[in-house]
């Protein structure tokens, strides 16, 4: 997550560090300007175990407890945890545990001006007869306080229009409000690529854009939206 502090007016980023393949820990960093970083990296305290994901939010103005300024949401032990911070950098667990059960590690926090709540977008991983396999799709939820979350449902998935077999979703980020609309952005999977022609199947990513004029439908266009660079060997 990359947020810019209204008060300093420097980017902050918060992101992962591993551990081991199954662990990982939060640490941050900050910049003027966006591009360069000030290093070395600040590895925090974790507020529980961390297995993969960051998802930070400032909520300055929304949350009258100052202590829970910035929430941070993460996947470990089957679902999303919830953590507060007043700085961004000492947070405490929420919740002692998972507050939305979900079977994928990808998770993304936003919060919702339109309708004054928060919502998540949550990776779930298996079979469905629109297609062959295990698949990853994203499911969708919402909430009033960040612990009690309404039933979740599908909200981006793959199916016959993408006549490919293989696309998939690395769920879906980067929430923004404009005007009525929430968009987003759905990351596409496809492991059945060459990053490169000819070259080994090791797969590829770009991100489609989705929107929803009701914070719960969401519509995905085909297209790619933020495509990959078509330079080889560069590093996206």
């Amino acid at each position: 997550s990359v947020l810019r502090d209204p008060d300093t007016e420097r980017f902050r980023i918060w992101y992962g560090v591993p551990e081991s393949a199954s662990q990982s820990h939060l640490a941050t960093m900050e910049s003027d300007d966006g591009v360069r970083w000030k290093r070395p990296h600040r590895v925090l305290d974790d507020p529980g175990r961390i297995q993969f994901g960051v998802s930070v939010l400032d909520d300055r103005g929304v949350d009258p407890d100052p202590e829970r300024r910035y929430k941070y949401g993460w996947w470990d032990d089957g679902g999303l945890q919830i953590a507060s911070s007043p700085d961004g950098l000492r947070w405490r667990r929420m919740a002692p545990g998972p507050v939305l059960r979900h079977n994928h590690d990808i998770n993304h926090l936003y919060r919702d001006p339109i309708r004054n709540r928060y919502g998540a977008c949550v990776s779930v991983y298996g079979p469905d007869p629109l297609w062959k396999g295990n698949r990853r799709a994203t499911w969708h939820s919402v909430s009033d306080d960040l612990i009690r979350w309404s039933k979740p449902h599908r909200i981006v998935w793959p199916d016959a229009r993408d006549g490919d077999g293989a696309t998939e979703f690395y769920a879906v980020g980067g929430v923004l409000a404009r005007g009525e609309l929430l968009f987003a952005f759905a990351r596409v999977l496809r492991d059945d690529l060459p990053a490169e022609p000819g070259g080994p199947v090791a797969g590829l990513g770009y991100s489609q854009l989705v929107w929803s004029r009701d914070g719960r439908t969401w519509v995905r266009e085909r297209t790619p939206f933020l495509d990959r660079n078509p330079v080889p060997g560069t590093w996206d």
